[in-house]
């Protein structure tokens, strides 16, 4: 019982140290290509795993992809994510690795096992499965904090206290007895204001969630730092997010199993628009904005 509980204690200190570590990396670097696919990005793994490192809260990039100043500058900034195959002939097995800079060993999850017998499933299963001790690290990025100097304040002088004698009333009640005293007016909140007010906090919480249909399903945005994440309704995990682009009021969009852009039109609607590698021509798909 004692070896237990040891092995357990062991077990989540172990944890404990890791997320401490990976807290410290801003970036993550995903290989458009792992060693045991035959094409780029075969099975939308390699974009699974970039999607699955963006929800988790990192800045994930594929090597073959732009990287901001901040990352090209300074390359130990980032985490290098690798995907470990050890599938046999029947059960897909996947371990993701996360390696610094100078190669070594952060982080390795343990496999995630999925017996479907499709390919894309199997992997995209196996995939989460793994994924899930990286999501238990709860990463936050650590932030250098800047040290701020702080001035004295010098102390404040006591007030005197000055003795005021007693002025003896003027009798002139004679004179002001017909006067009528008059009303001080009563500051008043605006009412406008207040609404005003209240407006905006609503319009905080709908760009936190915002309500859309799409051939009778139900939809929602949920507010991130970097833009929206897309549900269906009734799943607790997001299948697509939007990150705010460069391009005015437009946002880049990607899924499991796509990548293009998105927009908000003037009703409110969101309209996405992909790549259809079948027909290798855009796809458009609008989602109907719904009244709160």
């Amino acid at each position: 019982m004692k070896t237990l509980y040891f092995t357990i204690l062991f077990l989540f200190s172990l944890q404990f140290i890791h997320g401490q570590h990976i807290n410290s990396y801003r970036y993550v670097v995903i290989p458009a290509e792992f060693d045991f696919q035959k094409e780029t990005n075969q099975y939308q793994l390699n974009e699974l795993l970039k999607f699955l490192f963006e929800r988790e809260g990192f800045e994930a990039y594929l090597d073959n992809e732009t990287f901001p100043a901040a990352l090209s500058s300074g390359p130990c900034k980032a985490l290098r994510a690798r995907v470990k195959d050890d599938s046999g002939m029947f059960r897909t097995r996947l371990a993701i690795e996360l390696r610094d800079c100078n190669n070594n060993e952060v982080f390795i999850t343990p496999e995630g096992v999925s017996k479907l017998k499709d390919y894309q499933q199997a992997y995209h299963e196996a995939l989460r499965e793994a994924f899930t001790a990286i999501s238990n690290l709860n990463y936050k990025y650590a932030q250098e904090e800047n040290v701020v100097e702080v001035t004295a304040v010098p102390p404040v002088e006591e007030e005197k206290i000055v003795e005021v004698t007693a002025v003896p009333p003027v009798d002139n009640e004679k004179e002001v007895t017909g006067e009528v005293e008059r009303e001080l007016p009563v500051e008043t909140k605006d009412p406008v204001a207040v609404e005003g007010t209240k407006t905006k906090e609503n319009d905080g919480m709908e760009a936190r969630r915002l309500l859309f249909q799409k051939e009778g399903s139900e939809f929602f945005l949920e507010k991130t730092p970097s833009g929206y994440n897309l549900y269906q309704k009734g799943m607790s995990e997001p299948f697509a997010s939007l990150v705010k682009s460069s391009a005015r009021d437009s946002y880049l969009y990607t899924s499991v199993t796509a990548k293009g852009m998105a927009n908000f039109d003037n009703k409110g609607n969101l309209t996405v628009e992909v790549l259809d590698p079948q027909s290798n021509s855009p796809k458009t798909t609008v989602y109907s904005k719904q009244d709160q």
